[in-house]
């Protein structure tokens, strides 16, 4: 299998894919490399080397991995994953996708009326944003947070109906 159709599924694999694409002189500049003394190009080698057939001290992490991890310390911080997410989503907009949770939707109030009266104000807070004109990335955020909500509803009234998805 030819590896420059197949999709990078590490952060090495990912910089090595960009690099063919883009070449050296793009990156070096980005990351505002010096291209003297050939420290850009080795700094681009060592961001793709391949972890197992290395020397690990000899290896720098790449700016996809220290991303990661900034993704991963957000989560350790009270509100961090709403920080988390809105940062990964806005990258799943830039390539026209939308990002969705994966965990189980659960319920956060005690009764239908509850949880439905609770979907006011998310979708309050989205439709002035759009009447305040807001920026984009804003208006979407909240367009999350509002389904999420409108979710949550949905959730409860199929398990108070003995319904789940199957049987759509």
């Amino acid at each position: 299998m030819d590896n420059k159709k197949t999709p990078p599924l590490t952060p090495r694999g990912f910089i090595s894919a960009f690099r063919d694409l883009v070449g050296d002189t793009y990156l070096i500049k980005l990351f505002g490399l010096s291209p003297h003394k050939n420290s850009g190009p080795r700094s681009l080698c060592r961001w793709t080397a391949k972890r197992p057939y290395v020397d690990e001290d000899s290896i720098r992490e790449n700016w996809i991995e220290k991303h990661e991890k900034v993704l991963k310390r957000l989560l350790q911080e009270p509100g961090g994953l709403e920080i988390a997410r809105a940062l990964v989503a806005r990258h799943a907009y830039i390539v026209g996708c939308e990002l969705s949770v994966k965990t189980e939707i659960l319920p956060d109030k005690a009764t239908m009326e509850d949880e439905c009266l609770d979907d006011y104000p998310a979708i309050t807070r989205f439709h002035e944003s759009i009447r305040d004109i807001n920026p984009v990335p804003r208006v979407r955020h909240l367009w999350t947070e509002a389904k999420r909500e409108l979710d949550e509803t949905l959730a409860f009234y199929e398990g108070t109906r003995g319904e789940g998805k199957e049987d759509v």
